[in-house]
C-alpha cells in the first residue's frame, strides 16, 4: 500500500496504531493541543456539548471494564456512517481533545449521538458490545443486531436503541433507615457512585445511571437487571452504595440474587468524608501536565466510588473527596502518565473526615524513559523471523517495537496495519519488532493460537517481521506496585496494550505512536537522508 493511497483511505481503522488521532479528520499527535483559529469563537454551548461526551465515553468505559473489556485505547473514525467506532488504546483526555472546537455544534452533537464499544476479544460474536444511542447505553447482543441496527440509523434514519428484549423485570425491595430507623426519603443508590466535578452520578450494572430515590416511606424498588449483569455467575455478590447528600447519610451493603425474596435494609450512617489532593513534581520536572486524574473507592473486592478528574491543573494539583460508612477501604489513585498508589483508609464510628494530606504520585515508568537510551530486551526467551537481537545491533536504523498480546483484540486486528508499514519501509531502514507479553510458554504454544487468527484477521498471511517472546514470568514494573508479564514489558512499563514506541537511529526512545498519520511523519523524518 502507497503512502498516497493510505492517507485518502476515509474508511481504514488502523486499531493498533490508531490511538485517537482520526476523530473528525484531525491527525494531531496526542500530545498536541486542538488549535483553534483567532477569528473562531469557541462557545460555552460547545465546550459544555464536549464535556458531556467525555462523560459518555467515562460511562462506556466503565461498563466495559465491569464487563471485561479493555476501553479505551484505540479509535478509528468511519467518516461517512453515523456512529463512531471505539477499541482499546488512548486515554479519554485525548478523544475529548481530538472533537474539533470549530465544527458545528450540530454535527459534534450528531456524531456522538450513536458509539459503539468493542472488547478486547477478537471474536466479535462472544464479545462484549456497548452502544450509546440517543441518549442510551444499550447491550449489543451480536454482531448481527449491530449491523442491522448500523443499516437502520443509515439507510432509514432510524434512531431507536438496539432492543434487549428481556424475561418480565424483576424488582429488588430495598428499605433505607437511619441510625433511629426512622425512614430515609431522598436518598440515591447504585452499584457505584460516580463523582463528577458538578454532580454524583449513581449507577447500575451495566454503568447506566440509576435515576431513582427512596420515598417517604425510605424505600425503593430496584430493577434486578440494574444490580446483575447478566453474565454474573449465580451466586456473585454485587455492592449496595446508599448516599443522601444534603443530611450527608451513607450506607453499603451487598446484595446477591437469593437475597431477593426478602426487603434488604440499609442502615445509613452519618458520612466519613475521606479527603486529599494528588500532584506529581515528577511529571512536571519532565515538563508534562498533570490531566486526567482517577480515583476510586475499593470496599472488599468492591468498587463503590469512583471520582474522575478531567481538567488540565493549572494550580499543579488535583482533588478528591470521598463520602462513606464508617469501615475499612482501599483508595486507588492513578492517572495518565502516573503511576497508581493503593493506600489503606480505616474510618471509626463517628469520625467526620480523614485528611490524607497531598499524595505525590511518581510519572509511570514509560513517561520517563522518552528522550533517553531505550532499555534492552530483556529475558527473551525465543525469537521468531530472525536471530536473538539486542537493540545495540540495530543502532542505524529505526525501530518500532509494538508491545502486544495474542489475547489482545485491537493487537490482533491491528497486526495488518503493521504488516504494511513494515512492506513500505523495511527497506528505508526500518525494523519492527513484535514483543508478546510472558502470557504463552513457547513459540509453539503461540503458533497454535494465532493459527485461527490468521485465518480470520490477517488473510492467511504470516507476520513478516521479528517476534520476540518475553520472558521472567511476572515482574514488577521499576517504581511502581503493579506487576506485568515478562521482563522487558516490565521494563518499559507497558500497561495497556498495544503499545507502540520508536526509536531514532541513535537508539533514543522518541516517543509513543498514538496514529498512523502521525508513525508515517515520524519515519519519514527519522528515515529522511541525511
Amino acid at each position: 500500500m502507497s503512502n498516497e493511497a493510505r492517507s485518502t483511505s476515509t474508511t481504514m481503522v488502523m486499531l493498533s496504531l490508531l490511538a485517537a488521532s482520526v476523530l473528525f479528520g484531525l491527525t494531531r499527535p496526542a500530545s498536541t493541543q486542538v488549535a483553534v483559529s483567532p477569528n473562531t469563537s469557541v462557545t460555552k454551548e460547545r465546550l459544555a456539548a464536549k464535556r458531556q461526551m467525555k462523560e459518555v465515553l467515562i460511562s462506556l468505559q466503565m461498563y466495559a471494564s465491569d464487563h471485561g473489556g479493555r476501553f479505551p485505547t484505540n479509535i478509528g473514525h468511519l467518516m461517512e456512517l453515523p456512529y463512531i467506532r471505539l477499541e482499546s488504546g488512548a486515554d479519554i483526555d485525548t478523544v475529548y481533545e481530538y472533537i474539533d472546537p470549530e465544527k458545528p455544534i450540530d454535527r459534534i452533537k450528531n456524531a456522538f449521538r450513536r458509539i459503539v464499544v468493542y472488547d478486547a476479544n477478537p471474536d466479535w460474536d462472544r464479545g462484549c458490545h456497548v452502544g450509546y444511542v440517543d441518549g442510551h447505553v444499550v447491550l449489543l447482543r451480536s454482531k448481527a443486531a449491530l449491523e442491522e441496527k448500523l443499516h437502520q440509523q443509515t439507510v432509514s434514519g432510524d434512531d431507536s436503541p438496539v432492543s434487549t428484549d428481556s424475561p418480565e423485570e424483576r424488582f429488588a425491595i430495598i428499605h433505607l433507615t437511619d441510625e433511629e430507623g426512622a425512614p430515609v426519603a431522598g436518598a440515591h443508590v447504585g452499584v457505584r457512585a460516580w463523582f463528577l466535578s458538578d454532580r454524583q452520578i449513581y449507577l447500575k450494572a451495566d454503568g447506566t445511571p440509576l435515576e431513582i430515590t427512596s420515598n417517604a416511606s425510605g424505600d425503593l424498588a430496584v430493577p434486578v437487571s440494574a444490580l446483575f449483569s447478566p453474565n454474573l455467575p449465580e451466586h456473585r455478590k454485587m455492592p449496595l452504595y446508599a448516599l443522601h447528600e444534603s443530611r450527608e447519610l451513607t450506607g453499603l451493603t451487598e446484595i446477591s440474587r437469593d437475597d431477593l425474596d426478602q426487603t434488604l435494609q440499609i442502615i445509613m450512617l452519618p458520612a466519613s468524608r475521606v479527603i486529599g489532593k494528588v500532584a506529581s513534581p515528577g511529571l512536571q520536572e519532565l515538563g508534562r501536565t498533570l490531566s486526567f486524574v482517577n480515583s476510586y473507592v475499593l470496599w472488599g473486592e468492591h468498587m463503590i466510588i469512583q471520582q474522575d478528574d478531567m481538567e488540565d491543573k493549572t494550580d499543579g494539583y488535583s482533588q478528591f473527596q470521598f463520602p462513606v460508612p464508617p469501615g475499612e477501604y482501599k483508595l486507588v489513585i492513578s492517572g495518565l502518565d502516573l503511576e497508581r498508589r493503593t493506600i489503606d483508609v480505616q474510618l471509626a464510628l463517628g469520625q467526620e473526615t480523614l485528611d490524607l494530606g497531598l499524595i505525590s504520585l511518581a510519572p509511570s515508568r514509560l513517561a520517563t524513559l522518552f528522550g533517553k537510551p531505550a532499555p534492552d530486551l530483556q529475558q527473551i526467551k525465543a525469537w521468531k523471523n530472525g536471530d536473538p537481537t539486542t537493540l545495540a545491533d540495530l543502532r542505524g536504523r529505526v525501530v518500532l517495537l509494538d508491545f502486544w498480546g495474542v489475547w489482545c483484540g485491537p493487537c490482533i486486528r491491528g497486526m495488518p496495519a503493521l504488516m504494511d508499514v513494515h512492506d513500505d519501509y523495511a527497506n528505508r531502514g526500518l525494523v519492527v519488532v513484535a514483543v508478546h507479553d510472558d502470557s504463552v510458554d513457547s513459540l509453539e504454544e503461540l503458533e497454535r493460537k494465532l493459527e485461527p487468527i490468521r485465518e480470520q484477521h490477517w488473510n492467511g498471511r504470516e507476520l513478516p517481521f521479528l517476534i520476540a517472546l518475553d520472558g521472567g514470568g511476572p515482574t514488577r514494573i521499576l517504581g511502581m506496585e503493579l506487576e506485568v508479564r515478562g521482563a522487558t514489558t516490565a521494563a518499559y512499563g507497558i500497561t495497556k496494550f498495544p503499545t507502540l514506541l520508536l526509536m531514532d537511529k541513535q537508539g533514543i526512545l522518541v516517543k509513543e505512536i498514538y496514529g498512523e498519520d502521525e508513525l508515517i511523519a515520524e519515519l519519514d523524518r527519522l528515515l529522511s537522508p541525511e
